[in-house]
C-alpha cells in the first residue's frame, strides 16, 4: 500500500505538469486570438487607408504627398489600435514611413525587403509578434502585420506593415485566461484533490484502526491495563537485560472475593464499572516503574521491580480499603472484597511464572481466610498448597471413584432417651486413603462450585438409607447455599420422596443463617415449596451468625440448632452462654419450633439442657457419628432399650 507521503508527491507532481501545461497553453492561446485580432485589425486599417488616401497608387508609385494625402494619413494614424504604418511598393521597396512622413529614407527598409516581396508574391498576409518593452517608442506588445495592398480594382499594387499596439488586449486576455487558468487548477484540484484526500483520510482511519487493533492485543478492553500475554513477555525482556536488578521484585495477585455476586445483584455494567474504579485505585497507588495487568475477569497482577514487604503490605491494605468503601454506580451502591496473595523475591534470581504460581497459592491462602485480606507465599503455603491440590484431586474425582461416603450421628429425645433420628454427615478420603476434615474439604467444594453435585448425592444417599429405618426416624441433611441456585433443589427432593417412597416427614432439611442473609425471593420461594412438600427445615449453626428474629419470622423454621461454640461455654463461669441458650430455647418454643444442641458431650451440659427442656441432644455423650453398616446394630439395641423403658413404665404404673 501507498503511503500518504508518497501519494502526496505524486499528487503535487500531476499538479505541477498539468499547471504548465495550463500556463503554456494559455500563452499559445493568446499568441493565437492576438495574431487574429491583429491581422483582422490590419485588414480593416488596410481598407481604410486604400480607400481614403486619394490617388494612392500614386503613392505606391513613389510620387510626391499631396497636402490631401498628408491629411489623409495624419487622420488614418489614429485609427484603432495602429499607431505606425510603412508603405512598400510592387518590388518591395519601401515608399513611406507614417511617422516620419518621407519616402524610402528608413535605415531599416532592406530588411523588409524578403517579407514584403513574400507577402506580395503569395498574396497571404504576415503577422509578427513583438515586445516592445524597454523600446523607445513601442508599446508593451504589440505586432507587424504585413497586409498585402490591393487598390480599387483588387489588384495587388504593394505592401502594408501595419503596427498594431495589443498591449491592452494582452494584459486584458491574461487577466481572461488567469482566471480561467485558476478555476481550471480549482477544479482539477478538486478532481484531483477530493480523491486523495478521501485515500489520506481513509489511510489515516485505517493506520488508526491498526494502531488500535495493535494496542488491543496487548491490553484489556476495559480496563485499559496490559493483557496477560503482554504482562508476561514485557517483564521478561526486562530480565533478560539485566535479572539482578530484580532481585528484590515481587509479583502481586488480586482477585475480587464477590464480583459473581455485583453482576447478578446489578448489572454487568455496574459490574464493569466497579472494576474501572478498582483499577484506577491500583495504578494510583503504584510507581511508573511498576505495571497492572488484566488476568482474567476480576483476576489482576501487579509486578514491582523493585519493593519492601512493607510497601507492599501498606499497598496491600490500601486496595482492600478502596474495594471494600462503598461506591454509588447508576443508582446502586456497590462494594466489595478483594483477596490479595504476593511473592516477594528475597535478594534471589526470580522467575516470573514461579512468582506468578506462588502468589497464587497465598492469594488462595487469603480467600480460604474469608477474604478482604493479604498474604506473603512462603514454604509452609506450598505445604498447604500440596495438600489442598490433594484435597480439589479428590472433590473432582470423588463421586466417581466413590471416596465420599456418609457417617450417621443419632439424635436423641431428651425426654425419652431414645433416638428419635440421625444427622447425615459427609466424609472424604484422599485416593490413597487419608482422611480430610469437613471444615477443610467443604469451603472448597462451594468455592470451585463440586459442591453443587456433591450435594445432590449427599441427598440421595441420605434419603435412600433413611427409607429403611423405622418410620419414626428421621434423617437430618444439610444443604449448601449453592444448591438454592439452580433452582432445582425442590424437585429433586420430591423426586427422591417418590423414588425411595420414604415419609416426607422422616426428612429434615438443614440450612445455614448464610442463606437467609441473601433474603431472596427465590429461596424464600424455594423453602415454602419444601415444607408444602412435608419435610421438616431447621436453621443449624443458629447465634455463629447475623441471627435476626425477623429470619425466623420470614422464614417459619420448624428447628433451631444451636451451635456447638455456645454448649462448650457451659459451666466456664461467664454466664452469657447461658442466658443465650436459654433465650433461644425460650423463643424457639414460644415459636413452636424444637430446638436441637449440639456438640452434647458432659453430663452437666445434658442436665442443664434438660431442664430448659431442650428437645433434642447431639453429641459424643450420646453416640459418635456411625458408619452406615454400623446402623442396623445401633437401631436394634434402641429397640429394645425403647422396649425396656416401656416394660419399666407399665410396671410402675401397675404398682401405683
Amino acid at each position: 500500500m501507498r503511503s500518504p507521503v508518497a501519494s502526496m508527491a505524486v499528487a503535487a507532481i500531476l499538479v505541477v505538469v498539468l499547471g504548465t501545461a495550463v500556463y503554456v497553453g494559455v500563452q499559445q492561446a493568446v499568441k493565437i486570438v492576438i495574431r487574429h485580432d491583429s491581422e483582422q485589425t490590419a485588414l480593416s486599417w488596410a481598407n481604410y487607408f486604400t480607400d481614403a488616401i486619394p490617388n494612392i497608387d500614386n503613392l505606391v508609385k513613389g510620387m510626391p504627398l499631396t497636402e490631401k494625402q498628408i491629411e489623409a494619413i495624419k487622420a488614418a494614424e489614429k485609427f484603432g489600435k495602429v499607431f505606425r504604418f510603412k508603405l512598400f511598393g510592387l518590388d518591395g521597396n519601401l515608399r513611406f514611413v507614417s511617422d516620419e512622413l518621407r519616402y524610402g529614407e528608413e535605415s531599416t527598409a532592406g530588411k523588409h525587403e524578403n517579407k514584403v516581396l513574400g507577402v506580395i508574391s503569395s498574396g497571404n498576409s504576415r503577422i509578427e509578434l513583438k515586445n516592445g518593452v524597454g523600446v523607445p517608442d513601442r508599446p508593451d506588445v504589440y505586432v507587424e502585420a504585413y497586409i498585402p495592398h490591393l487598390n480599387t480594382g483588387q489588384n495587388t499594387i504593394g505592401a502594408i506593415e501595419v503596427y498594431v499596439d495589443q498591449s491592452a488586449t494582452v494584459h486584458y486576455l491574461n487577466r481572461i485566461f488567469t482566471i480561467l487558468s485558476i478555476v481550471l487548477a480549482l477544479l482539477v484540484s478538486l478532481a484531483f484533490g477530493a480523491p486523495l484526500l478521501a485515500y489520506i483520510a481513509k489511510n489515516f482511519q485505517e493506520q488508526r484502526a491498526r494502531k488500535r487493533v495493535e494496542y488491543l492485543a496487548h491490553h484489556d478492553v476495559l480496563t485499559e491495563t496490559l493483557n496477560r500475554q503482554s504482562f508476561v513477555e514485557t517483564i521478561k525482556q526486562l530480565m533478560r537485560k539485566n535479572s539482578d536488578d530484580f532481585k528484590y521484585a515481587a509479583l502481586m495477585k488480586i482477585d475480587i472475593d464477590n464480583f459473581r455476586a455485583i453482576n447478578e445483584m446489578h448489572g454487568h455494567n455496574v459490574g464493569d464499572k466497579y472494576l474501572e474504579n478498582l483499577v484506577t485505585s491500583i495504578c494510583s497507588n503504584i510507581g511508573d516503574d511498576d505495571l497492572v495487568a488484566r488476568f482474567g475477569g476480576d483476576e489482576f497482577a501487579v509486578f514491582f521491580p523493585n519493593t519492601t514487604e512493607r510497601k507492599l503490605s501498606d499497598f496491600a491494605n490500601a486496595i482492600c480499603t478502596a474495594a471494600n468503601n462503598s461506591i454509588f454506580i447508576e443508582g446502586a451502591t456497590v462494594a466489595g472484597n478483594v483477596s490479595i496473595g504476593i511473592k516477594l523475591a528475597n535478594n534471589e534470581i526470580i522467575d516470573l511464572d514461579y512468582m506468578i504460581t506462588r502468589a497464587d497459592l497465598a492469594l488462595y491462602k487469603s480467600k480460604l481466610d474469608g477474604g478482604n485480606q493479604h498474604n506473603f507465599y512462603s514454604v509452609e503455603l506450598e505445604i498447604q498448597a500440596v495438600k489442598s491440590r490433594k484435597i480439589l484431586s479428590a472433590l473432582n474425582h470423588g463421586l466417581e471413584r466413590e471416596l465420599f461416603s456418609l457417617d450417621f450421628q443419632p439424635l436423641i429425645a431428651s425426654a425419652s432417651g431414645q433416638c428419635v433420628g440421625f444427622e447425615a454427615l459427609l466424609r472424604l478420603r484422599t485416593i490413597d486413603g487419608e482422611k480430610i476434615s469437613p471444615e477443610q474439604f467443604i469451603p472448597m467444594a462451594e468455592s470451585n462450585g463440586t459442591i453443587i453435585a456433591i450435594g445432590g448425592w449427599v441427598l440421595e444417599e441420605a434419603i435412600k438409607t433413611a427409607s429403611t429405618w423405622p418410620a419414626d426416624k428421621f434423617v437430618a441433611i444439610n444443604l449448601s447455599t449453592l444448591q438454592f441456585e439452580n433452582d432445582e433443589l425442590v424437585s429433586q427432593v420430591s423426586h427422591l420422596i417418590k423414588k425411595y417412597k420414604i415419609s416426607p416427614s422422616q426428612i429434615e432439611l438443614e440450612v445455614t443463617e448464610s442463606l437467609v442473609l441473601s433474603d431472596s425471593v427465590s429461596i424464600s420461594r424455594q423453602i415454602r415449596e419444601l415444607k408444602a412438600l412435608g419435610v421438616t427445615i431447621a436453621i443449624d449453626d443458629f447465634g455463629t451468625g447475623y441471627s435476626s428474629l425477623n429470619y425466623l419470622w420470614n422464614f417459619e423454621f420448624d428447628k433451631i440448632k444451636i451451635d456447638k461454640s455456645f454448649i462448650d461455654a457451659l459451666g466456664s463461669g461467664d454466664g452469657r452462654a447461658e442466658e443465650i441458650i436459654s433465650s433461644v430455647i425460650s423463643l424457639g418454643h414460644n415459636l413452636n419450633m424444637k430446638i436441637t444442641a449440639e456438640g452434647v458431650e458432659k453430663a452437666s451440659q445434658v442436665k442443664y439442657l434438660a431442664q430448659l427442656k431442650c428437645d433434642i441432644f447431639q453429641g459424643f455423650y450420646f453416640a459418635k457419628p456411625l458408619k452406615i453398616d454400623e446402623l442396623p446394630q445401633f437401631l436394634l439395641s434402641d429397640f429394645h432399650s425403647s422396649r425396656i423403658a416401656e416394660e419399666e413404665d407399665k410396671r410402675l404404673n401397675i404398682a401405683n
